[in-house]
């Protein structure tokens, strides 16, 4: 009797054992994971200084490993995402950033398509609807 309580009690003690450290390497597999995406989306987002027109996650420069590695190394060392675009456009300047900035000159760059696209279709309304009205007027 003794013996087999024992055991049952060895099973369940494994058993809760297990999970936790399931649970464990799960969460700390996740925490590596975030981390990797989070170095992904960036190395998306940063321009190469020697390639034209190519992030540092497509080119194979010598240049764009090396950046893609400091990504990796500001990430695990907690930087945020600002923190190391702002480094790189220390040492490259604002192009090197995939998307302009949204303030100064470079805010005409996110406000003039928008508003192009605003004007074009209510200058298309206003064309069809005087068509529209010129047809009625000829009946």
């Amino acid at each position: 009797m003794l013996k087999k309580k024992l055991t049952k009690t060895n099973f369940e003690f494994n058993y809760r054992l297990f999970i936790v450290l399931y649970i464990f390497i799960y969460l700390l597999a996740c925490s590596n994971y975030q981390e990797d995406n989070r170095a992904a989306d960036l190395n998306k987002t940063i321009m190469c200084p020697v390639c034209p027109s190519e992030t540092i996650d497509q080119s194979q420069n010598i240049l764009a490993v090396q950046m893609r590695s400091i990504v990796e190394e500001k990430v695990e060392q907690g930087w945020s995402d600002d923190q190391i675009k702002n480094f790189f456009i220390e040492r490259y300047g604002a192009s090197v950033v995939s998307t302009p900035p949204k303030s100064g000159v470079d805010l005409i760059a996110w406000i003039v398509p928008p508003a192009v696209l605003v004007i074009t279709i209510i200058g298309l309304y206003i064309f069809l609807k005087s068509i529209k009205n010129s047809e009625n007027l000829d009946d």
